[in-house]
């Protein structure tokens, strides 16, 4: 999972070659962080993605067995172009609908949700957040919809087994995952 491997990315990156990786809390003032207008939020995010995704294929690398690799992350659909071919990659997206309801229910997203939750207008960041993660989100997804790679889109009506269903289609697995 990405967010959860950001920890151990960012303790072997490098100031100067992912500033934004170091940029993150503006020094321990949340209010500011998380105050950010959408837009401003959005670009630093796409940014410590851009930064972040050179470390994650390195530890995939490391992690390459003859077994499956499943990635939950975020990667840029040019950057994976250049890696692998569309047949071996798929993209899953949610609406920004499920995202809202969601999103701070994953385990990796606590202690963002506690962070939020300790500043003097709770709802407002967390409104930035969602406005952010839907600008990078949106222009993402338009990437990948005009890219030969298959995605899929989860939405109120469909579950996570949905969507199971649907890689383990995609890729022919004989096997059940389980989540």
């Amino acid at each position: 999972n990405w967010d959860e491997k950001y920890p151990e990315h960012k303790a072997i990156s490098d100031p100067q070659h992912q500033p934004e990786m170091h940029r993150h809390g503006y020094n321990g003032d949340w209010e500011a962080y998380f105050s950010r207008s959408p837009v401003e939020w959005a670009a630093s995010l796409e940014k410590s993605i851009r930064e972040q995704v050179n470390i994650a294929i390195v530890d995939l690398i490391n992690r390459a067995t003859d077994n499956i690799i499943l990635v939950d992350g975020v990667f840029p659909h040019e950057v994976l172009e250049c890696i692998s071919v569309p047949e071996r990659c798929v993209f899953l997206y949610a609406t920004m609908e499920v995202v809202r309801r969601d999103n701070f229910r994953r385990d990796d997203k606590q202690d963002m949700l506690e962070c939020i939750m300790r500043l003097n207008n709770p709802e407002q960041a967390m409104e930035n957040v969602f406005r952010a993660s839907e600008l990078v989100y949106v222009k993402d997804m338009e990437h990948v919809k005009n890219s030969p790679f298959t995605y899929y889109i989860r939405d109120v009506d469909t579950d996570e087994e949905h969507m199971l269903h649907e890689v383990e289609q995609h890729f022919n697995f004989s096997k059940r995952f389980s989540l």
